[in-house]
């Protein structure tokens, strides 16, 4: 009877849902086709809906309908750790190498959907299996048993409980000894409790070093027990430098098993990725960054994890900042590639707000509509210090400047964003001169630039600065900018700035290298600290 039952199950009432979806119309809500009870009803209709062609060979069309299902069926548990790792799991395992990186970025945030033993576990080996498949050189096995999870789940277990056994027998000694009525005998109990429960955990904490010697969890919580129950401060420090290597060591590993996925399912790439040079960013189809790497965040300015979540407009400048959204938005309605595969020269924004050039190149990491990922790579190009650029829109509004400008004059992006350009000059006549020759130039034909060959640009605190300034068309996506380029005639100066509490306000790029610093780490500095 149980074998007709379940025979019932799979094959006429799990078909049956199978047809629902199949037959539903485009525009029906999820819980109008079918309303599942739990993620197990899940499983059993994403594995009635395999078909293969042969014995290794699924078949592409029952593939693609398991994964509309699934996601289907996320929206219906979108809060649920379990069914989150189960879109996960189909991706990574079923979809295969075009799905991989979209199930690992899921099970990250199955991380953050408090899951249960279970499901914690589901997460652990599904991450020690991604992150030995990138590298297996540095694995001693093959894969991640339920029986060495436990274990270090045990030895875990009884080191945290004989460092609370250590912290209470210090914390019972101090409420004795500040009691009304002391006792020696009770202070001598409390005196060898501490000794006995310190040693006991010194020993068990080196015995599950010895075993596992690259887990950060257990070498931070050493560091903590030599800091707080031995008072040995040098000796912990020296292990929370330990515990911070490791942790580094798992994030590059993370990174590079993420952009070393993405180079596998495109098939190339036309940046070549120096690991050293390149700043790599992972963005989602709404533009919401994924993941940045060390690099990115050094040349943007930002702090480790700054730029997780937000959305990648904050890296360019106007007007491109407002529109990459619809650039990928019709890119995705139309398919039409005017900047995947290809090398392009664009500027980019740091968080001081100055532009600097770079080469990118983007790729599409996977084509599974909203689950999609793309992977810029970029590098900065080298730039003139004797040259300060301005770009300014059609229209005469200044959209962005580079660090020499700030140099230059002592302008920043807040100072002169949006204005027009011809108020760079203080004088009428030259300031006229500006405009026209701006105007020539949106007209004028690439190979024939404008040019001035004396004009003098206001400065923010000194007398104005007399520069000859060429004009050329430059082009980043569909925009079209005026790239003002500004050489000096005066001789350069050196300048320091500082507040009435004797911080740096501005300071020239010559005398900071002087220094042996750079403008941006002297800025809002005490002079006294240099």
């Amino acid at each position: 009877a149980g074998y007709f039952i379940s025979y019932f199950r799979l094959r006429i009432f799990m078909n049956r849902v199978l047809k629902r979806f199949r037959n539903a119309e485009p525009d029906m809500k999820p819980k109008e086709i079918y309303r599942f009870k739990d993620p197990r009803q899940v499983e059993v209709v994403l594995r009635v809906a395999r078909k293969w062609l042969d014995d290794d060979v699924l078949d592409p069309e029952a593939v693609a309908e398991g994964e509309s299902i699934v996601k289907l069926a996320s929206l219906q548990f979108p809060l649920n750790p379990t069914m989150t790792i189960l879109h996960s799991s189909y991706l990574m395992d079923v979809v295969g190498d075009k799905g991989v990186q979209a199930g690992y970025s899921m099970l990250q945030t199955a991380k953050k959907l408090d899951p249960g033993v279970l499901d914690s576990f589901a997460i652990f080996v599904r991450e020690q299996e991604h992150i030995q498949r990138s590298a297996s050189e540095k694995s001693g096995t093959n894969g991640v048993d339920l029986v060495s999870y436990v274990e270090f789940q045990r030895v875990l277990r009884a080191v945290i409980r004989t460092h609370k056994e250590a912290l209470l027998s210090t914390r019972q000694f101090w409420q004795n000894l500040l009691a009304t009525d002391v006792s020696f005998n009770s202070l001598t109990a409390c005196l060898m409790r501490i000794e006995r429960s310190q040693v006991l955990s010194d020993r068990i904490y080196v015995a599950a070093l010895e075993h596992y010697p690259e887990s950060s969890k257990l070498v931070r919580s050493y560091a903590k027990f030599l800091e707080n129950v031995k008072n040995d401060p040098w000796t912990a420090a020296k292990f929370h430098n330990e515990a911070e290597r490791l942790d580094a060591i798992i994030r590059e590993q993370e990174e590079r098993l993420e952009i070393g996925e993405v180079r596998e399912e495109t098939g190339h790439v036309a940046l070549r990725v120096d690991e050293k040079r390149s700043a790599v960013v992972l963005i989602n189809s709404t533009g919401i960054i994924i993941m940045c790497s060390r690099v990115a965040y050094e040349l943007l300015g930002y702090h480790k994890g700054e730029l997780d979540g937000k959305n990648v407009s904050i890296m360019l400048p106007p007007p491109f900042s407002q529109k990459h959204n619809g650039y990928l938005r019709q890119y995705l309605w139309t398919g039409e590639e005017k900047v995947i595969g290809v090398v392009n020269e664009v500027y980019v924004l740091h968080r001081d707000r100055y532009v600097f050039p770079a080469k990118l190149s983007v790729t599409r990491a996977n084509n599974s509509s909203e689950d999609t990922t793309f992977m810029g790579a970029w590098e900065p190009l080298p730039t003139n210090p004797l040259e300060a650029n301005v770009f300014v829109m059609a229209n005469g509004a200044i959209a962005s400047m580079d660090l020499a400008f700030v140099d230059f004059f002592g302008l920043n992006m807040d100072d002169i964003l949006g204005h027009q350009f011809s108020t760079l000059s203080e004088d009428p006549e030259e300031s006229a001169m500006l405009k026209t020759c701006l105007e020539d130039a949106v007209t004028a034909t690439p190979d024939n630039p404008v040019f001035i060959r004396s004009v003098t640009i206001r400065h923010k605190y000194l007398e104005c600065l007399r520069v000859s300034i060429s004009f050329v068309q430059f082009r980043m996506a569909k925009e079209l900018l005026i790239k003002a380029t500004m050489s000096r005639l005066d001789s350069s100066s050196h300048m320091i700035l500082l507040d009435r509490r004797g911080r740096f306000i501005h300071v020239t790029n010559s005398l900071a290298q002087n220094l042996g610093k750079t403008p941006l780490t002297l800025r809002k500095k005490p002079l006294g600290e240099i």
